[in-house]
């Protein structure tokens, strides 16, 4: 094959079929093919005779490329090749780089095992309805730190919201990373503040636990029949089997301290009446131990059980667990005076009950399934202070004595 400097009278001067080697940068050529002059690099990956050549496309004689341009570019990849990098292979999984949606799913894929199902199911529902529209079908490789800032950007007013949906895209390209499907250092989050959140636990009062114990038989009282429809008139009222379930689940609330997703989906085969437990082979926090008391067991025991349904909360569907309480909750706590209140708090009114009887933190991190000592802490100024009750023991202690309430033992302390 001819060698010779190339230039743009070399490449116009060219016959078809004809491959030119530049004499000045070593592996740097041009071919014509029909009408079309073609630069191009040819080199070898590795070292030794067994290293695999490659011959990579530069581009085209004409915009941008000039035999000069071409040159450079050549040398620019030489100096790629030096360090390691594989220019073609680079270009080839440029050419099948997966888009936004198809890497999201493999991450989905991935997640399995790694991540809880309601995590997944969360991430899912972020990305399908913020993320999917806008850059489902981008190259991963192309999204940038101004694609996610102008999606998240339109979220500022929910700042919780904005925190979740960043904090599902950081794992999502992390994932990439890792699976080579974008540069190391390239996620484009990395940059993004989260908003501050501020901490909220409400706490039931012993008044405000009577008014929704009264609610919660008003309701079962009130929606025990479904009334039938206009045309139905000549039928019995069904019986609604669905009530039952709804109250129940929140009575396990109130008394375990669980999750919602924990009881809704709880199983009768991971309720241990012996052992007094419920097994979670899955939550939030992996396998999880919840340990019931008598009113829990209690409650558990008088569940009607429907055959072929191996929920314990059972919804209209057969052989499903009830899907909507949100709604029958809403009516429960109006009903209730507790306007404010959220389901999750139950788990709060849980944790406060325990430290004002006295329990340690950690105990109640253990009934609750805290992984961390941390996450419990939340509720430290919540707990007596031993100092303190000890103080007020021995201030009232004195104060009886001085004031003539004293036994025996007080005024052997006086007299001391």
């Amino acid at each position: 094959m001819p060698s010779k400097k190339i230039t743009i009278n070399a490449v116009k001067n060219m016959s078809a079929g004809e491959t030119l080697w530049d004499t000045e940068t070593k592996g740097f050529g041009c071919r014509m093919q029909k009408d079309a002059r073609t630069f191009v690099l040819k080199y070898r990956n590795g070292t030794g005779r067994g290293a695999r050549q490659h011959i990579y496309t530069i581009g085209k004689l004409g915009s941008p490329w000039t035999p000069d341009s071409a040159r450079d570019e050549a040398k620019r990849l030489l100096a790629v090749i030096a360090q390691g990098g594989n220019p073609a292979l680079e270009r080839k999984r440029d050419k099948v780089s997966l888009d936004v949606q198809s890497a999201f799913n493999a991450f989905m894929d991935e997640s399995h095992g790694k991540r809880g199902e309601r995590t997944k199911a969360e991430y899912k529902r972020l990305f399908d309805k913020h993320i999917k529209k806008e850059l489902g079908k981008h190259r991963i490789k192309d999204i940038g730190k101004q694609d996610i800032s102008r999606i998240v950007s339109k979220l500022t007013d929910r700042p919780v919201l904005f925190n979740r949906v960043v904090m599902m895209l950081k794992a999502f390209f992390n994932w990439c990373e890792q699976e080579q499907h974008r540069g190391i250092n390239s996620n484009p989050c990395s940059t993004i503040t989260k908003y501050k959140e501020k901490s909220r636990e409400r706490y039931l009062s012993e008044s405000e636990l009577q008014n929704l114990g009264k609610a919660l038989q008003d309701y079962e009282q009130e929606h025990q029949f479904i009334k039938p429809l206009i045309s139905q008139k000549d039928k019995e009222p069904e019986i609604n089997i669905v009530t039952p379930y709804i109250t129940a689940a929140i009575r396990l609330l109130i008394l375990t301290g669980a999750r919602r997703n924990e009881i809704i989906t709880l199983k009768w085969e991971y309720v241990d009446f012996e052992r007094k437990q419920m097994r979670l082979p899955e939550s939030k926090t992996g396998e999880k131990v919840i340990h019931l008391s008598a009113p829990a067991l209690q409650l558990l025991s008088e569940i009607p059980r429907i055959e072929g349904n191996p929920y314990v909360i059972c919804g209209k569907n057969e052989g499903e667990h009830l899907v909507n309480i949100k709604d029958p909750w809403g009516k429960i706590r109006k009903s209730a005076g507790l306007g404010d209140v959220r389901l999750h708090d139950l788990r709060h009114n849980f944790a406060s009950i325990g430290l004002a009887s006295g329990m340690h933190l950690k105990v109640i991190g253990t009934l609750l399934g805290h992984k961390n000592i941390k996450t419990t802490d939340r509720y430290a100024h919540l707990a007596n202070d031993p100092l303190q009750t000890a103080n007020d023991a021995i201030g009232n202690r004195i104060l009886d004595a001085m004031r003539g309430k004293s036994n025996k033992d007080n005024v052997v302390l006086l007299n001391k």
